[in-house]
């Protein structure tokens, strides 16, 4: 069965670009596309999207809140923001509304592909550019061992998590800590299971000072 994508975009040209993208690969199909976020928000869920692809800068609801009130109305749709901004306040805000992953728009029509198939795997895809900001961002932050101790996460779960911010793979971890790789899987489901949250991307927004 094809992975279901729905688009919100306000820009029709770059809009139909991606709606060629989608139908350019026979395991993805668009089922859906908006031209805002509030078009979205009244009519995206009737169409059953799995992933949606999210601009970020539009008027009126932008797309971090449209991503924030599209979980709410989906809990298992997966947001991943495509945008010409790699800016901090963007790339977290987006994350900690739910996003799962996050792109720029220069990528490639492939990137784009396998981003959403990536996402539908369970993955969370960035460009190295953005995980290198999030990498950064999470090492040096002095809030991150305190909002982790508040969600209950053991010290072993917080070493991981910082791992896993650094854009480091299960099998990687595992490596580096000398344990399996079903162990870093069962920590895995833990920390998503104290930090309410289904993707990498979104546990490591969680613990991030806002």
């Amino acid at each position: 069965m094809p992975i279901l994508v729905s688009i919100i975009e306000d820009d029709a040209r770059f809009r139909r670009t991606i709606e060629d993208v989608i139908r350019g690969a026979p395991d993805l199909r668009c089922v859906s596309s908006h031209f805002n976020g509030e078009d979205a928000l009244r009519r995206m869920g009737a169409a059953g999207p799995e992933v949606v692809l999210v601009d970020i800068k539009m008027p009126g609801c932008s797309g971090i809140e449209c991503v924030r009130l599209l979980r709410k109305q989906i809990p298992t749709l997966l947001p991943i923001m495509l945008t010409l901004y790699a800016d901090d306040e963007l790339i977290f805000g987006s994350l900690q509304a739910g996003a799962v992953g996050y792109l720029l728009k220069r990528s490639t029509p492939e990137q784009i592909r396998e981003a959403i198939r990536q996402v539908h795997a369970g993955g969370s895809p960035m460009t190295p550019e953005i995980a290198r900001r999030v990498a950064t961002h999470f090492r040096h932050s002095k809030a991150a061992t305190p909002r982790a101790v508040q969600h209950g996460l053991t010290p072993r779960e917080e070493e991981i998590l910082r791992l896993i911010a650094q854009g480091r793979q299960t099998k990687e971890i595992a490596q580096g800590l000398h344990i399996a790789v079903s162990t870093v899987s069962n920590h895995l489901r833990s920390i998503y299971a104290k930090l309410e949250v289904t993707s990498r991307t979104a546990a490591v927004a969680k613990v991030l000072p806002p």
